[in-house]
């Protein structure tokens, strides 16, 4: 026996209320996202998100990018594109595989790469924390 479904007065207030509880927990939750609180983005910053995101638009196959392949196929992909070599020419290196949501306050990871305690290896590609001040050999500020 098929059961019809009834669009009663009731059942349509719970949808509703339903919805409304929805929006305004997808609106809390934005509000402690970590995006929130970056400011306008100066013009040379626009420019340069511009930039990298033309880079990375190249990447893309069929509206996707490569990263969604296997990953020994996609990695030569990416290690010769451009955007690759921007991102990793940045200073003290860029992630490149950094869930925010899951990292200290970005905020605090940017005030971080400006301490005299963190240096960088070109050789081993490499960014370390040295506390005491004496990195290892090969790692520089």
């Amino acid at each position: 026996m098929e059961r019809k479904l009834s669009n009663t007065s009731v059942e349509k207030q719970e949808s509703e209320d339903y919805f409304k509880r929805r929006e305004d927990l997808v609106t809390e939750d934005k509000k402690n996202f970590f995006i929130v609180d970056v400011p306008e983005l100066t013009e040379e910053e626009h420019k340069a998100e511009l930039k990298l995101t033309e880079m990375k638009d190249k990447l893309l196959v069929d509206g996707k990018l490569p990263h969604l392949n296997e990953y020994y196929e996609s990695k030569p992909i990416f290690e010769s594109s451009d955007l690759y070599k921007s991102i990793i020419q940045m200073p003290k290196g860029g992630h490149l595989h950094l869930h925010l949501t899951a990292a200290a306050h970005l905020d605090f990871l940017l005030d971080l790469t400006k301490k005299d305690i963190v240096y960088y290896s070109e050789t081993h590609n490499k960014i370390k924390i040295f506390p005491n001040g004496d990195p290892e050999e090969g790692y520089s500020q």
